[in-house]
């Protein structure tokens, strides 16, 4: 299931974010969770074995901003409205911010005064294979491991690498798991590969900065196939890791 919510300055003004802006964006989609939800989601979400899954994602914000710099600081600066998806796979979540926003529209972001204008529900796609997929927000996988001096290190994939349509498919069976919960199906139970279809190394090459962390990840067309299970999986919770920071959304692409 997926939303596009539209925000206002209460009183027309022009909105200032953040040019690494996803600490913001997460903090209003928690704002709009009851108290009890957003506690679960932030401490535990869904476990499965040492992980735990948030099962929701959204997009880049929808309009174009203009660069603006304050104070040597860089920010983006909105003339009317902002706009985002959010998706999840579990319909709780979503139905929690459909209810609160019938009562609580206003939030006090940054020192704005932001008022949720429109909340618009999304019809899902055909969940076909193969299919062209555009990421609304860059997609990020990656390793950890630590070095002879145990410093912990962070290798990221990018598009071109084997490892990288690997280790999505198998993040995605994991979230199978934890959806239906059940053990993790095997990849050949449940196939799913992707492959650049339309990717520049360096035009969708993205570090996005959040909480002082840089965060390789990737934007682009691509081209994916395998179980329809998966691939609805995929659109609803995100594609690879760091989903619930705003990572791994993809709406269908239709070439001109």
């Amino acid at each position: 299931m997926r939303i596009r919510l539209s925000f206002t300055e209460e009183k027309g003004q022009k909105i200032i974010l953040p040019i690494h802006y996803n600490v913001s964006i997460q903090w209003m989609i928690y704002k709009f969770l009851t108290s009890k939800l957003a506690s679960t989601l932030h401490d535990t979400g869904y476990p499965l074995a040492d992980r735990k899954f948030k099962l929701f994602t959204f997009s880049r914000i929808l309009e174009q901003g203009i660069p603006v710099s304050i104070k040597n600081k860089r920010f983006l600066l909105f003339t009317s409205s902002f706009s985002f998806y959010l998706s999840s796979a579990m319909d709780n979540l979503l139905k929690d911010v459909l209810s609160s926003s019938l009562s609580n529209t206003t939030l006090l972001l940054n020192n704005q005064s932001i008022t949720l204008k429109e909340l618009t529900v999304i019809k899902d796609p055909t969940f076909s294979s193969p299919l062209l997929i555009k990421m609304e927000s860059p997609m990020t996988t990656y390793s950890t491991f630590h070095t002879e001096d145990k410093e912990k290190r962070t290798h990221y994939y990018h598009p071109w690498s084997k490892d990288f349509s690997h280790f999505l498919h198998k993040n995605l069976l994991r979230k199978y798991a934890v959806i239906h919960q059940c053990d993790i199906p095997s990849i050949d139970d449940l196939p799913f590969h992707i492959e650049p279809f339309k990717v520049g190394k360096e035009r969708n090459f993205s570090v996005v900065v959040y909480k002082n962390n840089p965060i390789e990840a990737w934007t682009g067309i691509y081209k994916i196939q395998g179980s329809p299970l998966l691939v609805e999986i995929g659109y609803s919770s995100g594609l690879g890791s760091k989903n619930s920071m705003g990572f791994g959304m993809w709406s269908p692409y239709e070439p001109m």
